[in-house]
């Protein structure tokens, strides 16, 4: 089901860029790789990738759709936890400020996200998944290399909602009461590369 979602959302994709004029789309993305050990036995890899389409109606307004996978493996001396997840996210975005090669945009996301977890302990695993469905606005700055390319950050949310399946919590937060401070929000971006065309 997770394959057959991926697949529908990246013709999606495709589809809207045959129909958007030249000089008003991109792609961009991030991808990430990660390793861990504490020393003390306890090793955490990790690896996510998160592809994106946007198109700009106007000058100001834009709308696309992102996806992204992700995996997740924790091993101690006696256990060892893997997960994936997968996500895709329709998104409005709103460019309120440029000046030279830097604007500044505010970009307001439908999330929905599926995950799988899959936990051994002394040979006896147990599987669990869920989903969530939430909305968020994040503030982001972008920087064009050129004509051509940019680069992107987003900050963390100052606005999330979300709902997990199967009876799991939800929750509302604002950027000052969702447990970040100024210093920990200002040094907690996400940088992606943007092919404009």
């Amino acid at each position: 089901m997770k394959k057959t979602l991926l697949v529908f959302a990246l013709a999606a994709v495709a589809g809207v860029s045959v129909v958007a004029q030249q000089g008003s789309k991109w792609l961009g993305g991030s991808l990430t790789l990660g390793s861990t050990d504490n020393g003390s036995g306890t090793e955490t890899s990790s690896f996510s990738i998160a592809p994106s389409f946007g198109y700009y109606l106007n000058d100001a307004w834009a709308i696309g759709i992102g996806v992204g996978y992700s995996s997740n493996t924790t091993e101690t001396s006696n256990a060892e936890t893997k997960s994936t997840g997968l996500t895709v996210n329709p998104f409005v975005r709103y460019k309120g400020w440029e000046i030279g090669k830097f604007a500044i945009f505010g970009q307001a996301n439908l999330l929905y996200s599926s995950n799988e977890t899959e936990t051994t302990i002394g040979g006896v695993t147990v599987k669990a998944d869920g989903s969530t469905t939430g909305l968020n606005v994040v503030p982001g700055l972008s920087y064009n290399l050129n004509e051509s390319f940019a680069l992107e950050m987003t900050a963390p949310s100052i606005f999330n909602y979300y709902s997990n399946s199967d009876n799991g919590p939800s929750g509302m937060s604002f950027l000052f009461n969702s447990g970040y401070s100024i210093q920990s929000y200002l040094l907690n971006p996400t940088f992606s590369f943007v092919y404009k065309f």
